[in-house]
């Protein structure tokens, strides 16, 4: 499994996507997600979670003011690698700070990298 601590700007969030080697389970410990997963619309809030089995079509978005944050956990592992090449790690002292924007040049990276690791982008 691979797990990570992610934190979701206001209006932030991906675009319609799936994974075909991992399922994923989206726990939300701040903050309000809606979540598009199986042609259904899904408002998770702080002490929810929701599982979205593998090859599943989804997309979220944060529609708070402030930041959503939330686990996230993929099984088996392997997105890991994709996450390195699209984002800068966060360093110590600077988790407070607001997530930087999606610009043209980070949807570039994750649509490139997306597959080598098995994520089909989907057209809405």
């Amino acid at each position: 499994m691979f797990a990570f601590d992610c934190l979701v700007g206001p209006g932030g969030g991906p675009p319609p996507h799936r994974h075909l080697a991992e399922d994923e389970l989206f726990f939300l410990y701040e903050g309000s997600i809606e979540f598009n997963a199986a042609e259904k619309t899904h408002a998770v809030s702080a002490g929810e979670a929701i599982f979205v089995p593998k090859g599943t079509t989804h997309s979220y978005r944060n529609v708070c003011e402030g930041n959503a944050l939330m686990y996230t956990i993929y099984t088996p592992a392997g997105m890991e690698g994709w996450f390195r090449e699209v984002f800068e790690r966060v360093r110590p002292g600077e988790f407070d700070m607001a997530p930087p924007p999606a610009d043209e040049a980070m949807i570039a990276r994750m649509l490139d990298a997306g597959p080598r690791y098995n994520v089909e982008w989907v057209a809405e």
